[in-house]
């Protein structure tokens, strides 16, 4: 397939594990160019291409992404490249490389290709990050919340026992989360979306944390957990200055 991408989380102390953050430009994007609708679906570890015009039908592709100073790098179907960029003022502005793609839309258009979000994934409202802790033995002991430049938001010390859950309700925007567990180990994620209405999921297993699902429906596999009796929930609402309250409820 294409390049792999490395957990989005980073333990303190292992040097050996490369912190990627890809969070801001996961989400949906749209754009139009030459007649043709694109849309580029993007998670923290693959995306999927779509181009079509009106009536006519059109194509796709999908793969993985590594990004390196900023910069993403798609890599398709076949292991072939099918365009790279970033972010440029909060949209997604990418140069294809593909020759399909330049035959359809054309060399101009190829080279700077602008997206926006999709309408619903930006502005105000809430959406909700999950916390799960599926380890056998180990609790998490502290859950700080940092925006995207890395400034504190909040810190949380209730501790978070093996087979239940927190969720926190954040303000739709871009954040860092820094697990600490009974063990004294650190994990740092790279930047992930809180998108309005949907569900963010994080995972740690006792020896590592990684971000399970971004911007997903409660009918989603990762999302489908939080009905489930293994997982007691303790519902925080930290849409306000992203301090959470302590009001626990068990299913």
């Amino acid at each position: 397939m294409g390049i792999m991408m490395t957990s989005l989380f980073s333990c303190s102390g292992d040097d050996d594990k490369e912190k990627v953050e890809t969070g801001s430009i996961v989400g949906t994007w749209t754009a139009k160019a030459s007649g043709y609708d694109l849309k580029m679906k993007i998670t923290p570890t693959d995306f999927r291409f779509d181009i079509s015009k009106p009536g006519q039908g059109g194509t796709y592709d999908k793969g993985e992404y590594l990004i390196n100073s900023g910069k993403a790098t798609f890599v398709g179907m076949q292991d072939a490249v099918l365009g790279t960029g970033g972010l440029i003022d909060g949209k997604l502005v990418l140069t294809f490389v593909n020759p399909m793609v330049i035959g359809m839309i054309g060399t101009q258009a190829a080279s700077q290709t602008v997206f926006t979000r999709e309408e619903g994934e930006e502005g105000d409202g809430t959406g909700y990050l999950v916390v799960q802790n599926l380890s056998e033995n180990c609790d998490i002991t502290m859950l700080k919340l940092y925006d995207a430049d890395g400034n504190l938001l909040s810190t949380d010390e209730d501790r978070l026992p093996p087979e239940y859950q927190f969720s926190y309700e954040l303000p739709v925007g871009n954040y860092i989360g820094e697990l600490t567990d009974a063990k004294g180990k650190t994990f740092r994620s790279g930047v992930f979306k809180i998108i309005k209405n949907k569900y963010t999921v994080l995972q740690y297993d006792g020896s590592s944390a990684w971000l399970e699902a971004t911007g997903v429906d409660m009918s989603s596999k990762a999302v489908r957990s939080l009905q489930s009796p293994v997982y007691r929930r303790a519902a925080r609402n930290t849409a306000e200055n992203a301090t959470p309250n302590r009001e626990k409820t068990v299913p």
